[in-house]
């Protein structure tokens, strides 16, 4: 059963690549893609519709042309397609998955094959005994294409395929994780609230908890105040979000490790208290009421 699973997905990927037994192109600005219908209709309601005998022209010439960003007076139509984005959304159609054109290094990629050899002493014998001890984890860098992951999700949306909303929904989560603090984010949160309907929640929570969990870097940016005085139900999804969402009062997260382990610093009759996660976790230097340092 797998194999033949895995014959099907090399042979989708194959007839992406090869357009072999294509029967419908799909033009967007200066880009087009040779695809299979079977392929498209099957995933998508938007071109089952387009490419219904006797029902739309498209569908009789056996072309789609798509309105681009890129065509000259659409550069702000919010009915254009990205093309990089429709090129994101055809190659799902047959991988089941999609990568942009350009892409800061992920966190898989970041972890893998980071483990170095050191020389290391041992108290047992007078020579080094070679073991294996794994390198800093690295970051994703960059802006970690939100942007681009949140005009895949609004394709999805647009042409009815609750898969690729599904998929770009998680990068677009992970993205946001380590590319808040890029100017891009900012662009996203246009883009998300500018081309997904008022009731699909799907980005736009994301988006809300990103911003209120980094609220304190985030809020003095003048991008991100014009985003929340301008762009209609964003002020309102901050507040709604603020107002169910339970009071932090473990303290701040470990500047060391960046987990969600929290730091407990209490009033008591010495100064302050603190959990054990302090002494493990934090590089915290906190002063008592006599300027003593506690930690």
């Amino acid at each position: 059963m797998d194999e033949g699973i895995e014959e099907m997905t090399a042979c989708m990927r194959m007839a992406a690549s090869s357009g072999a037994y294509s029967d419908l192109t799909i033009q967007c600005g200066s880009k087009q893609w040779t695809v299979h219908k079977l392929i498209l209709c099957t995933r998508s309601e938007y071109f089952a519709a387009a490419c219904k005998p006797n029902a739309f022209k498209e569908g009789d010439m056996s072309l789609i042309r798509l309105v681009a960003t890129t065509d000259e007076g659409h550069a702000d139509d919010i009915g254009a397609d990205d093309p990089e984005a429709v090129r994101c959304m055809v190659n799902f159609l047959y991988r089941h998955d999609y990568t942009p054109a350009r892409v800061h290094i992920t966190s898989e990629e970041a972890n893998q094959g980071m483990a170095t050899k050191v020389e290391t002493p041992t108290r047992q014998n007078n020579y080094h005994q070679q073991q294996t001890k794994p390198a800093p984890v690295l970051k994703p860098s960059g802006d970690c294409k939100t942007a681009m992951h949140a005009k895949v999700y609004a394709l999805g949306s647009k042409y009815g395929i609750r898969s690729l909303q599904a998929v770009a929904k998680i990068k677009f989560a992970e993205a946001a994780t380590y590319a808040w603090n890029n100017s891009t984010f900012i662009e996203a949160i246009d883009l998300v609230y500018k081309n997904t309907p008022d009731d699909d929640k799907g980005l736009r929570d994301i988006v809300a908890r990103t911003i209120i969990d980094h609220s304190a870097v985030l809020t003095p940016k003048a991008g991100v105040e014009a985003c929340v005085r301008n762009i209609d139900g964003l002020a309102f999804d901050l507040l709604k979000l603020k107002s169910t969402s339970k009071p932090d009062v473990d303290g701040p997260s470990c500047n060391k490790c960046g987990s969600s382990k929290r730091v407990h610093a209490a009033n008591a009759r010495t100064g302050y208290e603190f959990n054990r996660s302090l002494a493990e976790h934090g590089r915290w230097k906190v002063t008592s009421a006599d300027n003593k340092t506690l930690v």
